[in-house]
């Protein structure tokens, strides 16, 4: 008599049964961590060229600015996912209702993830010290998002960045 070494057939539709099971559990999990991940990177995306902004402001003691852009040339709007410009500001004060255009320092077009980013504010203005003159916010979220997987990203007149995690609208 001879021994095979294998699965049963019986043994094999069973794993693949509880395989099934398990996956059918994971999916809704898996596709919700997708979609917070996807708002971080979008969210980070923008403070990191935020604390850019900053950094060159205080490092060359003069103001700089960060305005919604869609040609990587021009500000326009408050539409934050087209995409964004960091430059010198040559406005004649601080508190100057519209930026001026100076050196580009750098430029990104559009967010990654199909993120959406909504705020209050058409530019934001670092003065030479690293205060921004006015507290403004700035909502970061993904197509489809649901829960708490939204983020605001949140600056004072101090200049501190901060991030939280808020409900999707």
């Amino acid at each position: 008599m001879r021994l095979y070494r294998g699965f049963s057939l019986v043994e094999l539709m069973v794993t693949v049964a509880v395989l099934g099971v398990l996956l059918a559990i994971a999916a809704p999990g898996f596709s919700d961590m997708m979609r917070n991940n996807r708002s971080q990177a979008a969210a980070n995306e923008l403070v990191s060229a935020l604390n850019t902004a900053r950094t060159e402001a205080v490092k060359r003691g003069s103001r700089v600015s960060l305005c919604p852009s869609s040609d990587g040339a021009t500000c326009s709007g408050t539409s934050w996912q087209t995409g964004w410009i960091v430059f010198v500001d040559t406005a004649a004060s601080d508190t100057a209702a519209s930026p001026a255009l100076g050196a580009t320092l750098s430029r990104r077009t559009g967010m990654s993830g199909g993120a959406t980013a909504t705020g209050t504010a058409s530019f934001i203005r670092f003065s030479g010290l690293g205060f921004a003159p006015k507290n403004s916010t700035i909502t970061v979220q993904v197509t489809g998002c649901t829960g708490p997987n939204a983020r605001t990203i949140s600056f004072s007149a101090s200049g501190r960045i901060s991030v939280q995690k808020v409900n999707c609208t």
